[in-house]
């Protein structure tokens, strides 16, 4: 059997026929574990200090009064540092994120993702947020709401249309210029700031990214309108391949323009109930509204970038083998070469919700 697998089948006498996957375990503020909350925050983490004190304090001003995080044996202090928050309930689980876990046959047909990382999300979302509201995002993500509602408002509006959980489209964000996270300035900013005074400009392509209301394949997921500025990126600077001509005309008539560098759809925010699973780390069981639609703030482009490429590629636990920090890797090496900007023609500054409702984003 491969190193990096856990056979997790768990046999006993009796001949088990479905796997035994270990518990997570709390490590902090065990209080957090029961009782109902107004709008809980779960997040899967390892060495994020560069984000989390932006982090809580973002999804704190939207209203979330507990946050579950999982920490995947961090060693910069992060474990540390959130055990010492209040309203933050730390778990650990014997298993890493890239782990391939092994299901019975009937319990594998259902879903999409066999590594650690999507059996963590079902067991976060099961045994502390069972019919009630919670947000489920990585630490580079920051939820933006319509009308800058906050969280409990903005359940609430969805539970009186009949809906149970929401799209949220991957907007993918970045600084001016290359060198805003890669020159000396930059190693010395310290930590992450969306926003603030002496906080640098941050900048989002200005287009629909995700139409809520035209699903597509199977499962269904909302169709793309457009793929971001990552898969402006990749194509602007040769990284990504773009295909044939028919396939390139094709694109542009549709307005679609560039290859997809990666999934922009995701499904941030659910009432989690019985029988309710995660297919992968983007889809999950449940119905989703097809009239509403959130931003999710998607910060790679940052001074921590180098850091996340140098760990995916060591470790190679990422998605397809860490292939879209390959990616990255190549188009910060090609960007760093011609000092280039990240900006262009579609860009525009993010300052609020209301630059992203006046493009369309948010529904």
């Amino acid at each position: 059997m491969p190193e990096d697998r856990v056979d997790l089948l768990g046999a006993s006498a009796a001949g088990a026929s479905e796997p035994a996957h270990p518990p997570l375990a709390i490590r902090s503020n065990p209080r957090l574990a029961a009782g109902r909350h107004a709008a809980t925050v779960c997040a899967i983490v390892h060495d994020e200090m560069y984000f989390l004190p932006a982090f809580l304090a973002h999804y704190r001003g939207l209203g979330a009064d507990r946050f579950v995080i999982l920490d995947d044996r961090s060693t910069d202090g992060t474990a540390e540092y959130l055990a010492g928050e209040p309203d933050v309930m730390v778990v650990e689980s014997p298993l890493r994120y890239f782990e391939d876990v092994a299901y019975g046959p009937e319990e594998r047909a259902g879903i999409l993702e066999t590594r650690a990382v999507r059996l963590w999300r079902d067991q976060m979302m099961n045994r502390f947020c069972a019919d009630q509201w919670a947000v489920m995002v990585d630490p580079d993500e920051f939820l933006v709401l319509p009308g800058g509602a906050t969280l409990p408002a903005f359940t609430a509006r969805l539970e009186a249309e009949g809906a149970a959980a929401v799209w949220g489209a991957m907007i993918d964000m970045y600084p001016r210029a290359i060198g805003d996270i890669t020159g000396p300035g930059a190693a010395k900013a310290g930590g992450f700031e969306l926003a603030g005074s002496g906080a640098s400009p941050w900048f989002f392509d200005a287009r629909p990214h995700i139409d809520p209301g035209q699903l597509i394949q199977s499962p269904a997921i909302p169709r793309t309108i457009y793929p971001g500025s990552v898969s402006r990126l990749f194509a602007r600077w040769g990284v990504l391949a773009q295909g044939p001509l028919l396939r390139r005309i094709r694109r542009r008539l549709s307005g679609y323009r560039y290859q997809g560098a990666s999934m922009i759809h995701k499904t941030p925010l659910v009432r989690w109930g019985a029988g309710d699973r995660f297919l992968n780390c983007h889809v999950t069981s449940k119905p989703v509204s097809s009239t509403r639609a959130v931003a999710i703030l998607h910060f790679k482009f940052t001074a921590d970038l180098g850091r996340k490429i140098e760990y995916a590629l060591k470790s190679g636990g990422y998605n397809q083998g860490s292939r879209s920090y390959r990616l990255y890797a190549t188009l910060i090496d090609r960007m760093m070469r011609s000092e280039a900007a990240f900006t262009a023609k579609v860009s525009r500054e993010y300052t609020s919700w209301k630059d992203l409702d006046e493009t369309g984003i948010l529904r």
